[in-house]
């Protein structure tokens, strides 16, 4: 009988397989990634969609749009660092099923002195005992964890910021959760106020030519008389030709920081606060600079330092690849390119200047 006997491969038919093999994974690899990240962006996409029903809700509800903040202060403060005031962000917490943290951030009972709302300090925010002694880890963790306030393509998970800001006179406002998009800001007067973002003095909302503006107060000795200022009437160019919430630019060195190296800060501490210096967590200006730039990113390699300051380069920017979505007022979200006009930007930012652009 013969013997039957099978021929295997050869080293080198091996080496060509494997090599084959290599070449279509580097082929396809490209293609995964992209997958992945317009998965991201569809969901970033998503995140901002439900931050516009929110606010949708929040004035249907409420019969107006919701405050940059409910903070009030005297005109006469001399210090505008100490400045905390609940924000936006937290204000729509109800109308985005997360009514247990509103509760909380709510709960009056355990504020250290209340009784200042009138006075040049706002305690019944984030100031430092409340954040770090009066809530729980747990507590703390579910502010940190809020899945819509996350852009999986920057990060993901708890995220909070326990540093606070070395240069001001009271480093409360910095500790707190992390976000991933910005309120759009604007005021019409240029001054050292825009550069450093509108804080939201009562006594200077008129300046503010943006879609949101500070509360209106019934009494100023009562800290539950707040109630909205404007209506989508406020929004006199229409819902569809205004940008709302954005993508927010955070320098790549200060991802995750208050306070950056140089003793400045990052923009990435608690967006549950408003005022001054540490607006910068949650709410950016469309307002050019006096030399002509745009605050404004619209791209992730945006400086980190302009005119010495970081402040002056905060604006949009998102980890997405030549686009930063935008929330626009009629609810629905667009994706606009790096290579955008800063004067679109700079209309599409005021919503009293009668001027209607085409969004590219």
């Amino acid at each position: 009988m013969m013997k039957k006997t099978s021929k295997g491969f050869t080293l080198v038919e091996l080496l060509v397989v494997i090599a084959i093999i290599g070449i279509l994974i580097g082929l396809l690899l490209p293609a995964v990634q992209a997958a992945r990240e317009a998965a991201r962006r569809m969901q970033c996409t998503n995140n901002l969609k439900q931050i516009g029903l929110a606010i949708q809700n929040f004035h249907d509800v409420r019969n107006g749009l919701p405050p940059t903040t409910i903070g009030l202060s005297s005109a006469e403060a001399g210090d505008h660092y100490v400045w905390s005031r609940v924000s936006l962000w937290g204000l729509i917490y109800p109308y985005a099923e997360q009514n247990a943290l509103y509760e909380i951030l709510m709960d009056w009972t355990n504020r250290t002195d209340p009784s200042t709302i009138g006075g040049s300090r706002f305690l019944g925010s984030l100031d430092n005992a409340w954040w770090t002694q009066t809530l729980t880890e747990e507590q703390r963790h579910g502010f940190g964890s809020v899945p819509y306030m996350l852009c999986p393509s920057r990060r993901s998970g708890n995220q909070i910021t326990e540093e606070n800001h070395t240069q001001t006179t009271d480093g409360s406002g910095w500790q707190g959760p992390r976000t991933d998009y910005a309120v759009v800001m604007r005021v019409d007067t240029i001054g050292w106020w825009e550069n450093y973002l509108v804080y939201g003095r009562p006594s200077d909302y008129q300046m503010h030519v943006g879609p949101f503006r500070v509360a209106k107060w019934g009494n100023s000795n009562d800290y539950h008389s707040w109630g909205p200022r404007d209506t989508f009437s406020w929004w006199s160019d229409g819902t569809s030709n205004q940008v709302i919430v954005g993508d927010k630019y955070i320098p790549q060195d200060g991802i995750g920081k208050a306070p950056l190296n140089d003793g400045k800060y990052s923009g990435d501490g608690s967006y549950l606060v408003h005022g001054h210096w540490k607006s910068a967590g949650g709410f950016r200006s469309l307002y050019p600079q006096n030399n002509g730039n745009m605050v404004i990113a619209l791209r992730s390699d945006y400086p980190s330092v302009n005119n010495g300051d970081p402040l002056f380069s905060y604006g949009f920017g998102s980890e997405h690849s030549s686009v930063c979505n935008f929330l626009l007022g009629d609810g629905s979200v667009r994706a606009i390119s790096v290579t955008v006009l800063p004067s679109v930007m700079h209309r599409l930012s005021d919503v009293r200047d009668h001027a209607v652009v085409e969004i590219p």
